[in-house]
């Protein structure tokens, strides 16, 4: 009698107990499939934002050397050219220097030549 009853509801408690538990690993199961899953799409996500921002790096340094080296052909033209200008310049001044001379030596002759 009571035995045969209390064991059986032991069973049927047990029984449920097993159920609650196989589901629970279910959920559980589930629920760490959903995390790997997730960090995956993150970890794919962190790779492709990873590449944009090497790729953004690397053309960014591209664009830099580029600038850096049209500045630096900029300047050697630059100071090219002021040394040329210099350059004429100074002969500009010599040639009118011996212009100068030239005319003062010739306004001399003239002068001897009259005198």
């Amino acid at each position: 009698g009571g035995g045969a009853l209390r064991a059986a509801a032991l069973e049927a408690e047990l029984a449920k107990v097993e159920r609650d538990l196989d589901e629970y690993r279910a959920v559980t199961k589930e629920r760490v499939a959903c995390l790997y899953e997730d960090r995956a799409a993150r970890e794919a996500q962190y790779r492709r934002s990873r590449l944009a921002h090497e790729e953004a790096l690397a053309h960014e340094a591209a664009r830099l050397a580029k600038a850096e080296s049209l500045l630096h052909a900029t300047t050697r033209d630059y100071l090219q050219l002021r040394r040329d200008s210099q350059v004429a310049a100074r002969a500009h001044a010599e040639e009118r220097e011996e212009r100068r001379k030239l005319g003062h030596e010739l306004r001399e002759l003239k002068k001897i030549e009259r005198g």
